[in-house]
């Protein structure tokens, strides 16, 4: 086992750093800041300084289920389960295997939803299993989707995990494999252009490899699909985009970046991808390389100079790093070197004791680890699906985190919901924001208090519309009640129980179109524009009506009746983007949307379990 660096104490240098990566997973997922199972460790107040240094180690395909089946983490709280449900309704133990295979199971958007399955679980033995060629007898072997990774082949993987955080509740952003995903943790999106509300939902086709010949570089005959808010992928376009990126904010705040790939053209190559980046040297699809400053200055088509770069002293304050195909992880290509490759970073930030000027990056650098997809493993935890437009594309399944720093909360299980967006609003928060000043107490509580009202104050409104509509409509109390004995019965509830509370979301979703909490939304024009004939100039006013906009018959059947079976998956398709916004959309969406619909769900959900509420006609 390669040696891993040993933490300096019990130092929590990051108290205000963690926080930040709980408050970014309730603004970027359904579920807030809180919960998590650790053993008996204090935390001392956060020192001065501030976290200078983001590593993301991005590695390939793998679940919590099949990569992390630790007795230690789960003795913590981990949920790793040993068996799965597959389409026969049969209960599969899971059985160990190599990390290195000789196969490959499929995780296209069409694996997600078989495997998915409704949120069901089940359907994971549907999916196309290939083979190596000439691979030893029986290839693939029995139940293929159903295996973990013995122990021996992922200690280092284990050390960190039971010596640091693991994260339980990491999702991948997309529903799908390696390419869109890769733009996600770039990006937060895989949108082609901005506004045309569709993803890049697979990994690219046709030309002599588009595996290594991808992107803004790739031959004029490679296409990849996408996927719109119907959920259809008939559309294939040519896999070069144009869409911010946060190393757009990061050069605009002056902060230094580096992406470690290990070619140019890989599909895991993101900023190939994106042509302001990229700047190809023939105008798309005819460029064969690139050219632009982004690439040439921060694109290091060489993953073990991160090695040199740590030793050097010269890590950038914000580094993606990818593996070779050889050290990923990823099933039928990868040599079982994954977990020794991982490691070998983490080394090199713990062993250097002093760079030149004399910062040591072990005291300000937190390292990330995840998975950039499933890969076609079992996993047993349902993620929860978007409302539409995104709906149709995001949530995928479970992926692991390590979370590794010298003041990470040690041997500590997290169980908060997060997906590659968290990662990406962690580093705006601890990394673009280095000129703000660092937190003291009463900074702290007062953003806390904040995060309280904004996610009280609409459960207090959203609750008593819950309340005035089911008792005016008893028969969408009795399937609540019916809902509710079905899901935790007598029991107090508890998180998983509000993501298996359907048909209650629904009717949460239903009261804020009817009565929404923010009833009006004002925005300040940073550009010129004309809107319907009126000009509006920078610097502008712009009111959005919501209630207004919740109750437009273009968008919406029957707007002013209650029906929450208009939030049905199946029903919601198609839906026009921004026509529900009940706490608002993009970057200043509110802060406690999560919280509240959690809230109130599981209030009206205990609410009529134990009371019956009368409608007072006049």
């Amino acid at each position: 086992m390669p040696w891993l660096f040993r933490k300096c104490g019990v130092r929590t240098k990051l108290f205000v750093f963690w926080t930040l990566l709980c408050s970014a997973a309730s603004l970027a997922t359904l579920n807030s800041c809180g919960g998590g199972s650790s053993p008996n460790t204090t935390t001392a107040p956060p020192p001065t300084s501030k976290i200078q240094h983001v590593v993301i180690i991005f590695q390939e395909n793998r679940t919590p289920d099949n990569l992390f089946h630790d007795p230690v983490l789960i003795s913590r709280g981990a949920d790793i389960q040993n068996y799965g449900m597959n389409s026969l309704g049969q209960k599969i133990t899971l059985t160990p295997i190599a990390l290195q295979t000789d196969f490959d199971l499929s995780h296209s958007h069409q694996a997600f939803l078989d495997m998915y399955d409704n949120g069901k679980m089940d359907g994971a033995d549907k999916l196309l299993v290939s083979c190596n060629p000439n691979p030893p007898d029986p290839c693939p072997p029995p139940n293929a989707w159903f295996q973990y990774v013995q122990s021996s082949d992922v200690a280092p993987y284990f050390q960190l995990a039971e010596t640091y955080t693991f994260g339980d509740r990491m999702f991948q952003t997309n529903e799908g494999p390696s390419f869109p995903a890769h733009q996600f943790i770039l990006s937060g999106t895989s949108e082609p252009r901005v506004g045309t509300s569709t993803f890049a939902s697979e990994n690219p086709i046709n030309g002599p490899d588009p595996f290594n010949n991808a992107g803004c570089i790739a031959p004029p005959e490679e296409r990849v699909s996408v996927i719109n808010a119907a959920g259809s992928e008939t559309q294939e376009i040519y896999p070069c985009f144009e869409h911010p990126t946060l190393t757009d904010m990061l050069n605009s705040a002056n902060i230094s970046w580096r992406y470690y790939s290990p070619s140019a053209g890989i599909i895991w190559n993101a900023p190939t991808a994106i042509q302001h980046m990229c700047v190809p040297n023939a105008a798309p699809p005819n460029g064969t390389s690139c050219t632009g400053s982004d690439w040439t200055n921060n694109v290091v088509l060489q993953n073990t100079q991160v090695l040199t770069d740590i030793q050097s002293g010269n890590l950038a304050a914000v580094s993606w790093v990818i593996p070779s195909a050889q050290e990923s992880d990823h099933a039928g290509s990868n040599n079982g070197s994954g977990p020794s490759w991982v490691a070998s970073i983490v080394n090199a930030i713990g062993k250097n004791h002093e760079c030149p000027d004399g910062e040591v990056y072990w005291d300000n650098t937190a390292i990330i680890i995840t998975w950039d997809d499933w890969g076609g493993w079992y996993d047993h935890e349902p993620p929860t699906l978007l409302t539409k437009p995104e709906g149709d594309y995001q949530y995928g399944f479970r992926v692991p985190l390590l979370f590794v720093s010298a003041y990470t909360p040690a041997a500590y299980v997290d169980n908060n919901r997060m997906d590659f967006g968290t990662l990406l609003r962690f580093i705006e928060a601890a990394a673009a924001d280095a000129a703000i000043p660092e937190f003291d107490r009463r900074q702290v509580l007062d953003e806390i208090k904040q995060y309280i009202w904004a996610g009280t104050e609409t459960t207090a409104l959203m609750l008593a519309w819950a309340l005035y509509l089911t008792a005016a409509h008893p028969e969408v109390a009795d399937r609540i009640r019916h809902e509710t004995s079905q899901v935790f019965g007598d029991r107090d509830p508890g998180l998983a129980d509000y993501l298996k509370l359907t048909y209650t979301r629904n009717v949460i979703q239903e009261t804020m179109r009817m009565y929404p909490p923010i009833w009006s939304l004002a925005r300040k024009a940073e550009a010129g524009d004309v809107i319907g004939g009126h000009e509006i100039k920078p610097g502008d006013t712009m009111v959005l009506g919501t209630y207004m906009a919740h109750h437009d018959p273009r968008y919406w059947d029957h707007p002013d009746r209650f029906d929450p079976d208009r939030f049905a998956a199946e029903r919601a398709k198609g839906r026009a983007p921004y026509s529900y916004l009940p706490f608002g959309g993009g970057k200043r969406a509110c802060i406690g949307s999560a919280m509240s619909q959690i809230e109130a769900a599981l209030a009206l959900s205990l609410f009529l379990r134990d009371f019956e509420f009368e409608y007072a006609r006049d």
